[in-house]
């Protein structure tokens, strides 16, 4: 006969850390941005359905950047082993800053972060941060899929399996790749965020 235990991990339900990022090391961030060219951003989807409108900057593996790298891999760490238990490597892709602005209609609808190709299909956890001030921008909610039941939403609009990620500056939300999400349409301003992927041998 079969016993069943309490599962010890949720990976349906998105968790969220507040004050991750000072102002002053969001600054220093911005100061070190400026070296760095945009890019478009790019999606691992067919691009006639315009997934995605933003643009993006690559953070390198540097002395300069070796703080923020270390900082994000010892919150993932962490989260990872207290609510996740995922087996992970380590950093295999660099940081992206990207920007949402309303300019270019600046969005990215629903997706996944685990693609068909190396390194998207070895994904494991993605992390974002909030790097700009919630007043600067209108629009632009990271929604994602829960499995915890939103009781906000009705009043947000939104089906109560999905969370509005909180905007409060230097909020990081950390989630497994697979879960879907988006980054709703800018109505004002610019949305400024951080994003991180760790791997690890593919799900078996």
């Amino acid at each position: 006969m079969f016993t069943f235990r309490e599962p010890s991990n949720n990976l349906l339900e998105p968790r969220h850390v507040s004050n991750f990022l000072s102002k002053e090391e969001i600054q220093t961030i911005f100061n070190n941005l400026k070296t760095i060219s945009f890019e478009q951003g790019q999606t691992d989807s067919n691009e006639k359905y315009n997934l995605r409108s933003s643009q993006v900057k690559w953070i390198p593996f540097s002395k300069e950047w070796e703080w923020l790298y270390g900082k994000l891999y010892f919150l993932i760490s962490q989260v990872n082993n207290d609510f996740f238990k995922l087996n992970l490597n380590d950093i295999n892709e660099n940081i992206q800053y990207t920007e949402y602005s309303y300019e270019y209609k600046g969005e990215y609808g629903w997706h996944t972060d685990v693609g068909t190709q190396y390194p998207p299909s070895h994904r494991k956890i993605s992390v974002t941060i909030q790097i700009s001030d919630p007043s600067e921008y209108e629009g632009g909610h990271l929604q994602l899929f829960s499995s915890k039941y939103n009781e906000n939403a009705e009043q947000e609009g939104i089906p109560p399996f999905l969370q509005n990620s909180p905007k409060a500056l230097g909020t990081a939300t950390i989630f497994p790749s697979f879960i879907p999400h988006r980054v709703t349409p800018i109505v004002k301003g610019i949305r400024k965020s951080l994003v991180l992927w760790v791997g690890g041998t593919p799900f078996r």
